[in-house]
C-alpha cells in the first residue's frame, strides 16, 4: 500500500496539472497564441534557469558518479534509434510518417515529464544527477530528430546546420553555462541567483498547465494502428527492455531513477514543431505527443509501483 499511496503521490500531481491546462483552453482563459509564448518561456527560460542554477552549485566531485549513469542513457538512445531505424521502415513506406514514428520512439519529454517524475523521485542533492544525464539526452534527443526526419524525406544532411541546432538548443545552453561557472569558480551573487530560482520553480507547474491545454485529439480513429503500436512501444516496451537491462548491469537508487525518469518519458513535445519543420506528417506526430502524455500518466504510476515493489529505487 506504501508504494502505491507514493506512486499516487507522484503522477496524480501532473494529472491534475494537465487538467488544469485543459480547463484554461476549454474556458478560453487563454487563446493558443499565449499559450505558445508560455511554451516558448518555458523553453527559453525556465528550464534552461533551472539546469544553470543547479549545474553551478553542484559538486562536480560526483561527476564521476554520475558518468556509468551518462553513458549508458546515451547507449540506450543510440541504440533505440537504430532499432527504430531498422523497424519502421519495415512498417511504414510512407516517407512523411517514417520520420515522425523513429522520433517519436526516440524522443522522450525528458525536459518537462521526465524532469518532474526526477524531482518527485529524488531529493534535491541527488536531482543534480538526473540534470547531468539531461545534458546527455537533450542534444542526442535534437540531433537524431533533426537527423531522422531529414534521412525519411530524401535530403542531404546537413552537417553544420545540423550542428548549430544543437549547439544553441536553450537546455544545451544552460547546462554549459552552469558547468562553465562551477569549473571557474563563480559563485552567482544573491541578486541573480533569487530570480534564477523563482524562474526555475516555474518549470513543471507552468509545463503541464501549457501540455493540457495543448492537447489535441481530432483525427484519432484515422491513425489508430500506428498510435497504439507506438504508445506500445514508447511506453511500456522500451521502458521495460531498458529497466532490466540497467538493473543487470546493476544500476540502482538514484542512477536508476535518472533512467527511469528518461526512458519512461512520452513523446517529447518539441517533436511537433519539428515535425512541421520539416515536412513530417504534424497531425500524427501532434496526436502521438497528446496520447502518450495522457497514457504516460498510467504506465509511469505501473512502473513506479512495481519498481519500489522489486526494490529497484
Amino acid at each position: 500500500m506504501q508504494n502505491l499511496l507514493l506512486a499516487a503521490e507522484v503522477v496524480v500531481p501532473l494529472l491534475v496539472l494537465l487538467a488544469v491546462g485543459a480547463l484554461v483552453r476549454a474556458c478560453g482563459i487563454v487563446d493558443a497564441a499565449t499559450l505558445t509564448r508560455v511554451n516558448r518561456l518555458i523553453v527559453y527560460v525556465a528550464l534552461p534557469s533551472k539546469c544553470l542554477l543547479s549545474l553551478s552549485e553542484s559538486d562536480l566531485s560526483r561527476l564521476s558518479e554520475s558518468a556509468p549513469v551518462m553513458l549508458f542513457i546515451a547507449a540506450g538512445i543510440l541504440l533505440v534509434f537504430l532499432a527504430a531505424e531498422l523497424i519502421v521502415p519495415r512498417l511504414c513506406s510512407v516517407p512523411a510518417r517514417r520520420g515522425v514514428l523513429v522520433q517519436a520512439l526516440t524522443r522522450g519529454n525528458d525536459a518537462v515529464f521526465g524532469y518532474a517524475v526526477a524531482s518527485s523521485l529524488l531529493p534535491a542533492l541527488e536531482l543534480q544527477q538526473y540534470l547531468l544525464s539531461m545534458a546527455v539526452s537533450t542534444p542526442l534527443f535534437n540531433t537524431l530528430g533533426v537527423l531522422t526526419l531529414e534521412l525519411n524525406r530524401g535530403d542531404r544532411v546537413r552537417f553544420w546546420p545540423l550542428v548549430k541546432k544543437v549547439a544553441t538548443n536553450p537546455l544545451s545552453l544552460g547546462c554549459i553555462a552552469g558547468l562553465l561557472l562551477n569549473v571557474l569558480g563563480v559563485r552567482l551573487p544573491r541578486v541573480l541567483a533569487s530570480p534564477l530560482q523563482s524562474l526555475s520553480e516555474l518549470t513543471t507547474p507552468l509545463a503541464f498547465i501549457v501540455l493540457g491545454s495543448q492537447l489535441r485529439f481530432s483525427s484519432l480513429y484515422n491513425n489508430r494502428k500506428a498510435l497504439a503500436a507506438l504508445s506500445f512501444a514508447k511506453l511500456a516496451l522500451v521502458p521495460a527492455i531498458v529497466l532490466a537491462v540497467a538493473m543487470l548491469l546493476g544500476f540502482s537508487g538514484a542512477r536508476l531513477v535518472c533512467i527511469f525518469a528518461i526512458f519512461t518519458a512520452p513523446v517529447a513535445l518539441a517533436s511537433f514543431p519539428l515535425a512541421c519543420e520539416y515536412g513530417g506528417d504534424e497531425h500524427l506526430a501532434g496526436e502521438l505527443v497528446a496520447v502518450t502524455s495522457v497514457l504516460a500518466i498510467v504506465t509511469v504510476f505501473f512502473f513506479i509501483f512495481t519498481m519500489k515493489q522489486i526494490g529497484g529505487f
